[in-house]
């Protein structure tokens, strides 16, 4: 049984195909790896705050706004580092402020 060869019509077609391939694959690993460096940084940037009856996330996002941003970005941002879904919080409760 003979092997049938395969035979390029148009070589520059088909470089041009694998460069692009070769470009392409390169971009996606790169794009992964740079991935998987961004959720392996640990950030250790935060204090520790314990809750008091009547403190609320606005009260704790105003207290600790240095740069004097918009206190919903902060509420957001406090809410974010501690995996809150609600800005609810209780008395007794630890929750992680960002500093910056």
């Amino acid at each position: 049984m003979k092997r049938k060869r395969i035979r390029i019509a148009n070589k520059k077609r088909f470089t041009i195909f694998l460069s692009l391939v070769f470009c392409i694959i390169t971009i996606l690993t790169s794009n992964i790896s740079k991935i998987s460096l961004a959720y392996s940084s640990n950030n250790n940037n935060y204090k520790e705050m314990a809750i008091i009856s009547g403190d609320t996330l606005w009260e704790i996002a105003k207290r600790n706004n240095p740069y004097n941003q918009d206190v919903r970005k902060i509420v957001y941002e406090i809410m974010e580092f501690n995996n809150m879904k609600t800005a609810e919080i209780k008395a007794g409760s630890v929750i992680k402020i960002p500093t910056y």
